[in-house]
Parts: structure tokens; C-alpha cells; sequence
């Protein structure tokens, strides 16, 4: 009976472990095969050592994309803490709380194409809704997705977009905690910023930690909402490391080239989870 039930669930993973094999693993080592070779999409491709790498160490565009990454980081912490004092505020209202959770869910679950659209539309130098405003009230049009504030731009919409899922995981965990915890600071004299500190933070931290990891590797491999408000990249200002593959990909034709970069970036993000994991064992309490 044993061994039928060891069948049946070798049989049940069996269509997902070929997936993973076909889809996931067998391109990944194959795209670290071509990050070593020279391949232009036509001939097959070429070993070349080492030589790839040393184009990437003195290949200044890229580094220039990698820096307008980790710029991008700055939206992570903004986003958490606005995130997590949504989530508070929302815990504490009886009425209505089901309805401003789906409020602040709805650009998650709006395509993502068309919610770039929507922005581009509203930050618009000619036409858009925010400039538009500006003139009516007397002040001058903004270049907002120019090069000096397109990053910032980008920032905002990155915190806006990702802002609903934020609160919608630190309202479960925040309702996860048990209220006797509450009760007994109160009787304690704990007021609420302290009791924020002792058992809010403490009691959510598991979640902090799954939230801070999942947005600093989407900040990081960010390359769809940069190449449709550039379009296609056509910006230095919205070129993020993510978005120099595909250009190194699929306008300059060097495939080989763009898997080293992708393969630099996938290292770079693989570095900061494992000290993101690290440092957790400071301030993730998983007890409560």
C-alpha cells in the first residue's frame, strides 16, 4: 500500500519536475555555457573563455545599468514602510477595511502594460493630467520622464504599483499575532509605539523578511515598466542592468555577451539574499 502511494506521488510531481527540467534548468546552464562563448543568434556558438568577462569589466554601459538598479532600491524601504503603516492603520478600522484593502490591491491586479500607459499618460510633458494641473495652478510644465527626474519617476511608480500586495501580506501577518500580547503590554503600560516595537515588528518580522527579499530582487531585475516608458529602451535614463540584456540581446545582437551580464546581475542579487538571510538571524523572530 506504501509503495502504491510512493508511486501515485512520483506519478502527481512527475509533469512539474519535467517542467522544471525542460523550462527552468536545462536553459539556465545552457545560458552559462553561452556566457562564455561568442553567439550572435545565427552560428552556433563559439567558446571563448574567459573573454566575455573582460569585456564586462571594462564595460562602462554596463556598469552605468547596474548602478540605475541599485538606484532603484531606494523604492524597497520607502515602500515597506508605507506598506507597513497602511497595514497598521487598516488593522485598527472595523468599517470599511475589506473595501480600502481592495482599493489599495487594484494596481496589482491591473495589467502592468497598461498601468505603465496610465503613468506615462498622467506624467506626460504635453498632454499629461499632472502637468496640466501644474498650469492651471500657475506653475511650469515638468519634464518628469526626462532625464533628471525620470528615475524618480520610475521610483514612485515602482511604490505605487507594488504597494497593495505590501499591505495586503503585513495586514495577515499583523492579524496572525495574538491579541494577548496586546493586552497584556497594555496592563503592562506599554503604549502603542512601544508596543509597535516589542510586538508588532517581532511578530511580522518573518514576513518583513519575505517582503524586503522578494521586492529587492524585483527592484533589482526591474527591466519591464523601464523598457515600455522608454520605449524599448530607447533611453540611457531607463536603461537598468535588466534592460541592457535585452538590448545586448535583441538590438545588438550579442546573445553570448547579455548572458555574461545576466549571469553578473543573477551573482549580484544571489550575494545580497544570502547576506539579506544573514542578517536575518539579528531581527526575524519566529516564535510568536
Amino acid at each position: 500500500m506504501l509503495k502504491n502511494e510512493k508511486r501515485w506521488g512520483y506519478l502527481f510531481i512527475a509533469p512539474l519536475t519535467l517542467g522544471v527540467l525542460m523550462f527552468v534548468l536545462v536553459p539556465l546552464f545552457y545560458s552559462l555555457f553561452v556566457a562564455f562563448s561568442e553567439y550572435d543568434l545565427i552560428n552556433p556558438p563559439k567558446f571563448t573563455g574567459l573573454e566575455n568577462i573582460k569585456i564586462l569589466l571594462n564595460d562602462q554601459y554596463f556598469f552605468k545599468s547596474l548602478l540605475r538598479s541599485f538606484i532603484n532600491l531606494i523604492s524597497v524601504p520607502i515602500a515597506i514602510t508605507i506598506g507597513l503603516f497602511t497595514s497598521v492603520m487598516l488593522s485598527k478600522i472595523r468599517l470599511g477595511s475589506s473595501l480600502f484593502r481592495s482599493i489599495f490591491l487594484l494596481p496589482a491586479v491591473c495589467s502592468s502594460v497598461a498601468v505603465i500607459f496610465m503613468w506615462q499618460y498622467f506624467l506626460n510633458y504635453d498632454y499629461g493630467v499632472v502637468n496640466w494641473f501644474l498650469v492651471k495652478l500657475g506653475f511650469e510644465r515638468v519634464m518628469f520622464l526626462g532625464d533628471d527626474l525620470g528615475m524618480a519617476s520610475m521610483i514612485v511608480m515602482g511604490i505605487w504599483g507594488g504597494l497593495g500586495i505590501k499591505v495586503l501580506l503585513f495586514y495577515a501577518a499583523l492579524k496572525n499575532i495574538p491579541a494577548v500580547y496586546y493586552e497584556a503590554a497594555m496592563i503592562d503600560g506599554a503604549n502603542a509605539w512601544k508596543q509597535f516595537w516589542k510586538i508588532t515588528l517581532p511578530g511580522i518580522s518573518p514576513v518583513l523578511l519575505y517582503v524586503l527579499i522578494t521586492q529587492m530582487i524585483a527592484a533589482l531585475q526591474d527591466s519591464t515598466r523601464f523598457m515600455v516608458m522608454s520605449g524599448n529602451g530607447a533611453s540611457e535614463t531607463f536603461t537598468t542592468a535588466g534592460v541592457y540584456v535585452y538590448l545586448q540581446t535583441f538590438s545588438f545582437g550579442a546573445p553570448g555577451y547579455a548572458s555574461t551580464c545576466a549571469w553578473a546581475l543573477g551573482l549580484i542579487i544571489m550575494l545580497a539574499t544570502l547576506l539579506n538571510f544573514g542578517f536575518s538571524r539579528k531581527w526575524v523572530n519566529y516564535d510568536v
